[in-house]
């Protein structure tokens, strides 16, 4: 097989030196890019140039807003591998599906899938969007629309703007509530990963990363890099005897 020739976009922010996104979703992409060890060329694209720029790629639109009108967004993928027939991607999910069935892993135990766990992965990440991320979004919005640019920031806090709004309203107390449910919900999680019977090991499968585990960092990343380091390792690092710091630095390496 012809070495990978694979474009990724990836939303511009103002963190540089290492250069980051902010978005969970572009981050998925990254990890996942980045642990099958698959070379890419990365462009960066800010706010206001995402719809020319995947107009002019022949990007697809991800869907349409309520008006008709076609939403783009990233993070997207183009594998010009085949110049003939480039395959032209969005949504995070289908990005990573897509690198999963056409570039294997050899060690099967480095499945991102492992059989049979589809349906087990898509349930357990979506309680944690559900019943975590859910409660934290509004608590980090502002911090992650101070890391936007300076063309970006008024339209990111538009798209999120019922987070936003909410994180207006509330007080301090509202804030401590939010953790509360949050980390209640992380204390389940916990629950059922104990099940494996290895505390200490630092993914859903034990020893091995999978989709989940991938996804969830995804997120830990975003929570990071928006709330700031202090709220994040008072709230999230050491919860759950530091379940959530060691799967997050574990991924470090594929940053």
């Amino acid at each position: 097989m012809s070495s990978p020739k694979l474009i990724f976009f990836q939303f511009k922010t103002r963190l540089q030196n290492p250069d980051y996104p902010t978005s969970p979703n572009v981050w998925r992409v990254r990890l996942a890019l980045n642990y099958k060890n698959l070379p890419f060329t990365t462009v960066w694209v800010d706010g206001p140039e995402i719809a020319k720029t995947c107009i002019a790629e022949c990007i697809p639109n991800l869907d349409f807003f309520a008006d008709g009108t076609p939403h783009y967004t990233l993070p997207a993928l183009i594998d010009a591998t085949n110049p003939d027939a480039p395959v032209k991607l969005v949504d995070s999910k289908r990005i990573v599906d897509y690198l999963e069935d056409t570039y294997p892993e050899i060690d099967p135990q480095r499945a991102l899938y492992p059989p049979g766990t589809k349906s087990f992965q898509a349930l357990a990440y979506y309680f944690f969007r559900e019943a975590v991320m859910i409660h934290l979004r509004p608590l980090s919005v502002a911090g992650a629309a101070a890391l936007q640019t300076d063309r970006t920031c008024a339209a990111y806090l538009v798209r999120h703007r019922e987070s936003y709004e909410k994180a207006q309203r509330m007080e301090e107390s509202g804030r401590e509530k939010g953790w509360e449910t949050a980390k209640s919900a992380l204390d389940l999680m916990e629950s059922f990963i104990a099940e494996n019977g290895d505390p200490q090991a630092p993914y859903f499968a034990g020893q091995n990363i999978t989709f989940t585990d991938l996804s969830i960092a995804a997120n830990l990343i975003y929570l990071k890099l928006s709330l700031g380091d202090q709220e994040f390792d008072k709230h999230i690092r050491a919860h759950n005897g530091g379940r959530w710091g060691r799967l997050l630095d574990a991924f470090a390496k594929y940053m």
